[in-house]
């Protein structure tokens, strides 16, 4: 891996090399606080639905100021976060820690939707979708009505779900 002041020297030093244009735009893409590159793939699929902002690992707090959680991705002005739960988090000792962010997260007033490798599978509209109903919740005017897309046939288990 290549830290950003890296890249951004190289990139300065190599102006005219092919490929450069690409990864100019790809850095464009780029944030900091991704821990895995399926947040990061959840980010950029939130990004071309052209859904309200997310920002990466924002912390949530209390009445007193203290934070609590901090989700992978948060759309602050409708309380919805998006938490990517890969792999590691089906182990007694996660499922646990997650249990207690679940609740925590949804006792502050945040709308909270869980997205795992089998939706990301499923593709964008499956993901999108749960993301949209969630921001709905929060007070978001759907204008492309994208969360009244159908998930019937799409989830995982439950097909007979709209």
């Amino acid at each position: 891996m290549l830290a950003l002041p890296a890249l951004t020297r190289y990139m300065a030093a190599h102006t005219g090399a092919r490929g450069m244009k690409r990864l100019r735009e790809a850095l464009k893409l780029t944030r900091v606080g991704s821990d895995s590159p399926r947040e990061t793939q959840l980010r950029l699929m939130i990004e071309r639905s052209h859904l309200p902002t997310f920002v990466t690992n924002f912390e949530i707090r209390d009445a007193s100021g203290k934070g609590l959680v901090s989700p992978d991705l948060a759309c602050v002005d409708y309380q919805t976060c998006a938490e990517y739960d890969g792999g590691h988090h089906f182990t007694p000792e996660q499922q646990s820690k997650d249990h207690d962010r679940d609740y925590i997260t949804q006792d502050l007033g945040w709308h909270q939707v869980l997205i795992n490798n089998n939706d990301m599978k499923a593709g964008e509209q499956v993901v999108i979708t749960k993301i949209a109903r969630m921001l709905v919740a929060g007070g978001w005017a759907d204008t492309r009505k994208l969360a009244r897309r159908s998930l019937k046939d799409r989830l995982n288990t439950r097909k007979d779900y709209e």
